[in-house]
Formats: C-alpha cells, structure tokens, sequence
C-alpha cells in the first residue's frame, strides 16, 4: 500500500511507514532483606527493565477541505485462519492544510494488520466513508545485523595476517565485531558499540583499503538497523526482549 494510492475525499495521505517499536518497562523483582549486626532487618524493593519490541505502523495525513474535520479510520486484525478483532484510530478536530499522525503497533509479528474504512466528519455530519480493505505493508526487509557484524569479525581478522606492525586497536577490533555477532544471536543490536568501533577503525594499523571495507560495512550495519527504527530513541535502544 503506497500512501498516494489511498484516495479517500476530505484527507490525503502522505506517509505510511512500518517499523519496530520499542518501549522500555520497569518491572519489580520482588522485595529483597538485609541484616545488619544489631539483628535490624531492611526489605529493598528490587526493579528489572525489560525493553520490548512489536511490529507498528505509522499513519500521516492531512486535511484539504475548508472547514475542521474528525477523521476515523477501521482497522481488522487478521492470523492465518481469518479475522480476530477490529480496533478504531482517530483524530479529532483537524484544521485545513493541518497535517497529523496516528500510530499503532501489534505484539505478534505473525499478525497482519488491514485497514478497512476510512470515515472523515465535518461540522458534526459524516462526510465520507471509503472502504478501503487494504493490508498495512509488511515490516521491511533488511540484512541481519549479526550477518553484518561477523563479516566484518572476518574481514578485520584477516586483516591482521598482513606482513606489517599492528597496533592494539587493529587487534581489538575483531573481538569487538565478534561482540557484536553474539549480541545479534541474542536479539541484540548494540548499535553504541558499533559507532565506538567505526570511531576507532581510523586509528587502526590497517591499510586504507582495509578500513575503507571495513567502515563501509560498519555503515551499513547502521543504514539496516535505522530502515527497522522510526527514532533516534528506538536506534538507540539496543537489547529487546524478541518478537514471538
């Protein structure tokens, strides 16, 4: 679904974008005690974070009528064996020329989300209601950022059989990249650790060509990870607990 294929009179789109939604949640552990020598016993309340991730999609559009407008839009759930349950998404009172979002995000990657009407409101009276029945695009495609980072655990590797001095970031940097792959088979994305390792490929005893490769693959480690991200908030944001 491209956004300037939806013609729905009152409105008009202008982004539909799939990605990954991060959220972090703080959760208690239980209360744990201590005791000190005079037999004094203190309860601590004990906390973990958990950042969780769920497929979501984001919605721009504006209004090209004259008057304010409340535009709602019908959406349907669906699973491999049909239709599970309809939720609404609304925004109120949106000006002429006004542009605005909405967002939501489903647990399960497995789910497939349709948008079914689209209604647009003016001065209290229903103005249109197009029926859309179109699925919400699927999350994009990007390379494995473990993938990336154990080519680039290779690459650098390899490097070090070269016939000249290396120094101890030239040495390091394979275990970094190999940091990286592990944190991928974890459902991590260290991405902090990866602008700390393009930060000292420069400084490494490796040819130009070396760090060249190297920094390009660095990048697109990077350029993969942001396609799955919507803000600088979520890029950032490097474990997860993984999607079911």
């Amino acid at each position: 679904m491209i956004p300037n294929q939806l013609h729905v009179p009152g409105i008009q789109f202008f982004k539909l974008k799939p990605y990954q939604h991060r959220q972090r949640e703080r959760h208690s552990s239980g209360y744990h005690g201590t005791m000190t020598n005079n037999g004094e016993v203190y309860l601590h309340k004990h906390y973990y974070t958990m950042i969780k991730v769920s497929n979501a999609w984001r919605i721009g559009f504006k209004n090209v009528l004259n008057v304010p407008v409340d535009v709602m839009m019908q959406f349907s759930i669906h699973d491999k064996y049909g239709q599970l349950e309809t939720f609404t998404q609304g925004y109120n009172n949106l000006r002429p020329t006004e542009p605005a979002e909405i967002f939501f995000d489903v647990q399960d990657k497995k789910l497939k989300i349709m948008l079914d009407m689209v209604e647009v409101y003016a001065n209290g009276y229903l103005h249109t209601a197009t029926e859309v029945k179109q699925f919400m695009p699927p999350q994009p495609w990007a390379v494995k950022s473990w993938v990336v980072a154990l080519v680039m655990a290779i690459v650098s590797a390899a490097a070090l059989t070269d016939p000249h001095p290396m120094n101890f970031i030239s040495i390091s940097l394979p275990f970094l990249a190999l940091a990286m792959t592990g944190a991928g088979f974890l459902h991590r994305t260290p991405v902090m650790l990866m602008l700390i390792f393009l930060s000292l490929v420069p400084f490494s005893s490796h040819s130009l060509e070396i760090k060249t490769t190297i920094g390009v693959m660095g990048l697109g480690y990077l350029y993969w990870v942001w396609k799955k991200r919507h803000s600088i908030k979520d890029f950032l944001m490097g474990s997860a607990t993984p999607l079911r």
